[in-house]
């Protein structure tokens, strides 16, 4: 889910204002709350320019101020999960949104939500696409819902990644700084999604997921419906929602089973 936000936030920051988006081959380090990169071609519906050209980014109480030499943009109330990263990495980044099919691929990512540990995935490749009509940013969720599909080569989790908190009372796990998980798979069609991936718990294991999720509240909160998830084999739906509740200490999710509710932002974002 976390780096399911961050792709999220990325398009969603880059649709704010604008009727389409594409950025070329990005390259970011950002330790909060300063960042800065490089960038081969940005698009906002024209141009700026053809060559790869500095960025800065500057996190403020409510916003973020990002710098180039031919634009600046202020994104004001970013989503709060975004908006409280301590650190962001991004490796040839490329994002195109605002046609029928919206797309991002990212050969790296590594990212640390706040008092967590990091997060990194190898080849990643999203894409929604979907018929909605209205206002851009809100499209983009949308559209996500509707047809979405997330996929990466290798995902290496914190050992205080949620799963791993869940089974804490199972066989004692390696204690890793980096847990290892493959072939991540994360598809959507009208909502209903299902997630699957190969992580390593004293064996190598399929992890498999299914449910529903929907826009609460405004587009401020994600509200998922976890109706089955298996452990290779084995139903563990239950005892993974009851440890869910149990062990949750996020003021920004509420977990009453089957469903989880995560706030992901105070008020709609903008860009000017």
């Amino acid at each position: 889910m976390p780096f399911l936000l961050v792709l999220l936030s990325l398009a969603s920051f880059a649709f704010a204002g604008f009727d389409k988006a594409t950025i070329k081959n990005l390259d970011f380090e950002y330790t909060a709350p300063y960042g800065k990169g490089t960038v081969e071609k940005v698009s906002l519906g024209f141009s700026l320019a053809p060559e790869v050209y500095p960025i800065e980014v500057n996190r403020t109480e409510s916003s973020f101020e990002l710098i180039t030499p031919f634009l600046d943009v202020s994104w004001k109330n970013p989503w709060k999960f975004f908006h409280d990263l301590e650190m962001l990495s991004t490796n040839k980044l490329n994002l195109n949104v605002g046609g029928k099919k919206h797309t991002l691929t990212i050969p790296y990512i590594s990212m640390r939500p706040k008092e967590r540990g990091e997060y990194k995935a190898e080849n990643v490749e999203a894409s929604c696409e979907g018929s909605f009509a209205g206002k851009l940013d809100i499209r983009l969720f949308e559209d996500c819902r509707e047809k979405m599909a997330v996929r990466a080569k290798k995902v290496d989790l914190p050992t205080d990644f949620i799963l791993y908190r869940i089974l804490y009372d199972a066989p004692s796990i390696p204690r890793e700084i980096d847990v290892p998980a493959y072939d991540l798979e994360f598809t959507s069609s009208k909502g209903n999604y299902s997630l699957l991936f190969t992580f390593k718990y004293i064996f190598l294991a399929r992890l498999r997921a299914y449910g529903h999720f929907q826009y609460e509240n405004n587009y401020k909160t994600i509200a998922i419906r976890v109706d089955q998830v298996k452990f290779g084999y084995l139903p563990v739906t239950s005892f993974v929602m009851r440890r869910l509740k149990e062990i949750n200490k996020n003021p920004n999710v509420t977990i009453n089973p089957p469903w989880i509710r995560i706030n992901v932002r105070n008020d709609e974002g903008q860009s000017n």
